[in-house]
Formats: structure tokens, sequence, C-alpha cells
């Protein structure tokens, strides 16, 4: 029973995404969308509200629908590392030279941090920031991917 509550809490989540959830808008509207993707969708939402007392076929309905989406993202983690260091360049930041971390003012090299537009120049801190930021090569990093993800870097 529980395996089915769980069907059918998925089947609904991904028709509410889809757009099959039924909820119109306040304001009147006039169907005038009739994209191959809307009808599509409309005819899912049809079979589904036909078959949803019919698990194995509900199984099978889930089973062939496209994948590939974003379920759960860290929009932190989306970001290119280069992006961020170009934006802190932008910015006249910093850089740890031993961390490889983006810092605040004042830069004070006695304190091992750079300009981040200096930094931006010598390809070894480079590295080493892009390294810091993200997780191309994580496996040489002796870290897990959770740790790297984690880690403190501002």
């Amino acid at each position: 029973m529980l395996m089915l509550r769980y069907l059918f809490a998925s089947i609904a989540f991904v028709l509410f995404l889809a757009g099959c959830a039924g909820v119109r808008s306040v304001a009147p509207a006039v169907e005038t969308d009739r994209s191959p993707d809307t009808v599509a969708t409309q005819r899912g939402a049809t079979w589904f509200e036909a078959h949803r007392d019919r698990p194995p076929l509900l199984r099978t309905f889930i089973q062939r629908m496209p994948k590939g989406g974003d379920i759960h993202m860290h929009a932190a983690g989306a970001v290119y590392a280069e992006s961020y260091i170009a934006w802190a360049a932008e910015q006249d930041m910093c850089v740890g030279r031993t961390t490889g971390a983006i810092t605040n003012k004042p830069c004070n090299a006695s304190d091992g941090k750079v300009p981040i537009r200096q930094a931006s120049l010598d390809n070894v801190l480079y590295n080493a920031m892009v390294n810091a930021l993200s997780t191309r090569n994580l496996a040489l990093s002796g870290r897990s991917g959770h740790d790297q993800f984690f880690r403190r870097l501002c």
C-alpha cells in the first residue's frame, strides 16, 4: 500500500510539473495554445485520469515518460567556477594564494591574499581557484563530492 501511495504521489508531482494539474488562471482564458507539447500534455492528463485506478498501467505510463530533468539542484553548484572568478575580478576582490578561496579586500600579500585580477594571470593559481570552486579534478583531490561542495570557500 505504501508503494502505491508513493507511486500516486510521484505521478501527481510529475503531472503538476508538466502542467497537467488542471489549475486554471483566475482570469478567463481562451484555449489558443495548440502546440504539439500542449496537445501531448492534455492527452497525457486525459489518459491519466481515465486510468488512475489501474496501477500496472500507471507504472508503464511513468516508465515511458521522458527523463533527464534536474529534480534537485543547488544554484550555487550550477554556476561555472570561471564565472565566479570573473565576477570577483569585476568587484576587485582577492584570492587566498594557498586556499584558492575568494575573499574581500584588502588584498595583502603578507596574508597570502592577492588581487584576483592578478591571480587570473597566474595559471597555477587560476587552476587552483577553478579546482577549489568546482569538482574539476575531484578524483585527484582526495575529497568526496560532499566535502568539496560543502567546504567553505569565502
